[in-house]
């Protein structure tokens, strides 16, 4: 019988800054007793990242997956990353800029999904009825157009950084999926990310590609424009979020972060 689920942390530098080691301190805190594995090239040196209290379980791959964003979209297509984890059901995706606030995991793992992310909520114009009539315009004249305005992932779920995926259909669409991979892996640009692939082309290319509806998907995380997300969730948080380091972020989670580096390393927008 499988395991339920492991935690997956991608490393890609031997030292971490201020907020990726907030970020894994919490991990290990909330979701300790879980097992946890570091992903990491296989010349890189783990020494100052890995040790008792995190666990020292890695799993190495070659180098190039993790050449940039586009050796990570490979690396989360690729059969032989979902191969690593065959003895689990699920696996936890926790990039070093997501965070976690409670231990809802099982709960998640139990509401028997594929995929869940952060869903992509659009700015709040959207909420107007006639930029809602422009959506539907959108959808109803398919994919071009949708990608062309950049509403191809609006209201879909979601964000890859920190995500959980059921390993048995991950390893048999990455199986079953070639050439459409390999098409996504001979672009560039966000519209061909690896979680634009899972969250958004699976989703409608195998309809038993079970992703949760974009508002319940606000109770597992957030990402893009949180203050809306919390809007939209009725005030509450998460199970986690991801790119609360953000500079353009930093006004809202400040407010609820208790260990919020005091100060800014990185002034990502």
């Amino acid at each position: 019988m499988k395991e339920k689920v492991a935690i997956v942390i991608p490393i890609y530098k031997p030292s971490l800054t201020s907020f990726e080691q907030v970020a894994l301190d919490k991990c290990v805190k909330v979701l300790g007793h879980y097992p946890i594995y570091f992903v990491a090239p296989k010349s890189l040196p783990l020494d100052e990242i890995v040790n008792i209290k995190t666990g020292s379980n890695i799993i190495r791959f070659p180098d190039y997956f993790f050449k940039g964003i586009a050796g990570y979209n490979r690396l989360m297509m690729s059969s032989c990353f979902y191969e690593a984890f065959t003895r689990y059901e699920h696996i936890l995706i926790y990039q070093l800029d997501a965070y976690i606030f409670e231990d809802e995991l099982l709960s998640w793992c139990d509401r028997d999904y594929d995929y869940v992310g952060a869903p992509w909520i659009p700015s709040q114009k959207y909420e107007q009825a006639s930029f809602q009539l422009g959506l539907r315009v959108m959808n109803f004249l398919g994919d071009m157009v949708r990608i062309k305005t950049g509403a191809h992932n609006y209201y879909k779920v979601g964000n890859g950084g920190f995500s959980l995926r059921k390993v048995d259909t991950f390893l048999k669409i990455t199986q079953l999926e070639e050439d459409h991979i390999n098409y996504y892996l001979s672009k560039k640009g966000p519209r061909f990310h690896e979680d634009i692939f899972w969250g958004v082309d699976m989703s409608k290319r195998h309809k038993n590609f079970k992703v949760p509806k974009w508002e319940e998907a606000l109770g597992f995380s957030f990402d893009v424009r949180p203050q809306l997300a919390y809007k939209y969730a009725n005030h509450k948080l998460p199970f986690g979020c991801h790119g609360w380091h953000k500079q353009s972020h930093y006004l809202f989670w400040k407010k609820h972060i208790l260990d919020y580096p005091k100060f800014r390393i990185q002034t990502i927008k």
